[in-house]
């Protein structure tokens, strides 16, 4: 279609000249083109007329046809020229079915030798990249921005831009020479380290004899601060590996499930066709409060890190933290009127069978059991960190350290009894009492810890495993009071010691120490948002060998003579105290922020 279309417009082109030059009264006559090379004619032969003058006489014989867009024009057949000058451009030629290389007759060319450029050793000039706007980094190892390549103008004594051919040669991922640096702006750098303008090889790992700024190499930290990134403590020890952060912090939120405690039955409900109403194997007995594992979960939290490396290269660092867990009451309460029939449980030291002390009862005693529990769990350590083991996304650092535990429980019952209704003088209508028990407990670990932690990065994500294990010593203390106050009309109010569990038999503070065992393990998964901030979700266990617990320092086995007003006719000293210690162990997920600078 081009081809025709340009036809037309030559012919139409043609057709003006023509014109102009009949009204200009030129000779409309065509030039004549030659070509190029000039062609030979070859000279006449005897008898034959010359081919200008047969033309001429058919031109006066035999009128021109005119030109016109809408009539073709017949052209007649001329004899083949074949000129033997002329050859064809292509390489090869097809001559039927076979494919032959074509040449001239003359010689093959012979291969002349490129111009001989610059010395191989001569670094050509290259002019600095011009960029419009840098790229944003994405470099979730690293916590410091990357060079810049700033845009150099071109003026009259630059070198002109040569192109360079792809060198063959090693891979882009193999080491690079001693001394070599990377491009400008290339990521290099294990995680944590800042982007190395001039690294030493494009895994951010040194190689003998490198001493660039930002890598740390073994053989040239001889006592002297040699490749920039080492600081208090001398050079880098020959990890291989130049971090950059010095600070670090994190701050995380806890869901954690706690192990619960053991408690006996403390409040029960009866029927009044029962026996001793209320009294555990009494078949109308139902257990209301206690008798079961009581844990209250989940508890909320908080735990802080913060730490500094003394050196680029985390030879040397400190690392401390804490965390608390819980810190709230939780309660559970029972009132009635009378009806139903509500008790607390224990078992008789003098006669050896179930009884009660009741707390509501139709026959004019109503009552409120309540019954509250506080837990809280925290934490503290120091630790001397060093990096062990390094590469490009991972390392590897073992600390050791002091570290403290600390858990508090208490336990407190109550029981608010108003008369309203009493024939007994001793006991008239409107009489209230007051009857508490209360079980304290503490525990505080004291002892040494060793661990490890370690991190895998793939991309923007990560993987970190933290885990410690401390050995040492727990103080455990136990603490009983109880008291009985009561008041009534023309009754003077008066407040006794001892309640129901806890009397002058097992009251006081109890303490002893015992070598105890912490173990803790942490997995998170993190996302890194930014190159300073990185956000983590994961799980955490905490054992502990050890400890003592409100509910299983109660002894339900009381002699009611000890009960207020005690009466002076002996029995056995109960209920008794004993330790009794078990494990505990806590549970559960973490979410937090991690920043690195």
């Amino acid at each position: 279609m081009r081809q025709r279309w340009l036809r037309s417009l030559a012919l139409s082109l043609g057709v003006v000249v023509m014109g102009r030059c009949v009204l200009l009264g030129a000779d409309p006559s065509p030039p004549v083109i030659q070509p190029y090379p000039p062609v030979e004619t070859p000279a006449p032969r005897a008898g034959q007329m010359p081919a200008s003058a047969s033309a001429g006489s058919q031109e006066e014989s035999e009128p021109a046809p005119a030109a016109s867009l809408d009539r073709p024009i017949a052209l007649r057949d001329e004899p083949r020229v074949v000129d033997q000058k002329i050859q064809p451009t292509g390489l090869f030629s097809n001559n039927s079915s076979t494919v032959t290389a074509f040449s001239p007759a003359a010689s093959y060319p012979i291969a002349r030798p490129m111009p001989v450029g610059p010395n191989a050793s001569t670094p050509l000039p290259m002019p600095a990249p011009v960029l419009s706007s840098p790229p944003p980094p994405d470099v979730p190892y690293s916590w410091r921005q990357p060079p810049t390549s700033a845009s150099v103008p071109l003026d009259s004594s630059s070198s002109p831009v040569i192109p360079m051919p792809t060198p063959v040669g090693p891979s882009m991922n193999s080491t690079l020479s001693p001394g070599i640096a990377p491009a400008p702006g290339v990521i290099t750098g294990p995680m944590g380290s800042p982007l190395v303008e001039d690294g030493c090889t494009g895994d951010g790992c040194c190689t003998p004899g490198c001493c660039t700024p930002g890598c740390c190499d073994g053989a040239c930290c001889d006592g002297t601060c040699c490749d920039g990134c080492c600081g208090w403590g001398g050079c880098c020890g020959g990890n291989g590996c130049c971090f950059g952060n010095r600070w670090f912090g994190s701050a995380e939120y806890l869901l954690w499930f706690i192990r619960g405690q053991t408690l006996p039955p403390l409040l029960t409900g009866g029927s009044i066709a029962d026996r001793v109403p209320g009294a555990l194997g009494q078949p109308g007995t139902t257990v209301l409060f206690g008798g079961t594992t009581y844990d209250n979960n989940p508890y909320s939290g908080t735990r802080l890190r913060l730490g500094y490396w003394f050196n680029d290269c985390h030879g040397l660092g400190l690392d401390v933290g804490g965390f608390f867990l819980g810190g709230k009451s939780n309660s559970f309460s029972a009132t009635s009127m009378g009806v139903p029939f509500l008790a607390r449980p224990f078992t008789n030291a003098v006669t050896g069978l179930p009884d009660i002390e009741a707390v509501a009862a139709p026959t004019g005693l109503a009552g409120t059991f309540t019954a509250v529990s506080n837990f809280f769990l925290y934490g503290a350590e120091a630790n001397l960190r060093r990096n062990l083991f390094c590469g490009c996304n991972w390392f590897i650092d073992g600390f050791a350290g002091w570290r403290l535990l600390g858990l508090n429980e208490s336990l407190s019952m109550r029981e608010n009894l108003g008369i309203f209704s009493s024939t007994n003088p001793n006991l008239p209508t409107g009489s209230t009492f007051v009857v508490s028990d209360r079980f304290a407990t503490s525990n505080l670990f004291n002892g040494g810890q060793v661990g490890a932690v370690g991190e895998v990065r793939f991309g923007r994500w990560s993987v970190d495993l933290r885990t410690s294990i401390a050995l040492g010593g727990t103080q455990q203390n136990v603490n009983i009071s109880g008291s009985t106050s009561s008041q009534g009309p023309g009754i003077v109010p008066v407040t006794l010691p001892g309640g129901l569990l806890a009397l002058s038999s097992n009251i006081g503070s109890h303490t002893r120490s015992m070598v105890s065992m912490v173990e803790e393990v942490g997995v998170n998964l993190g996302y890194q948002f930014t190159n300073h901030i990185r956000g983590f979700v994961g799980y955490n266990f905490l054992w502990w060998s050890s400890v003592v617990r409100p509910g299983e320092q109660i002894d339900t086995v009381v002699n009611p003579n000890l009960i207020p007003p005690v009466t002076p006719n002996g029995g056995p000293s109960r209920p008794a105290f004993s330790f009794h210690g078990s494990d505990f162990w806590v549970q559960g997920i973490t979410a937090g922020l991690d920043i690195r600078w």
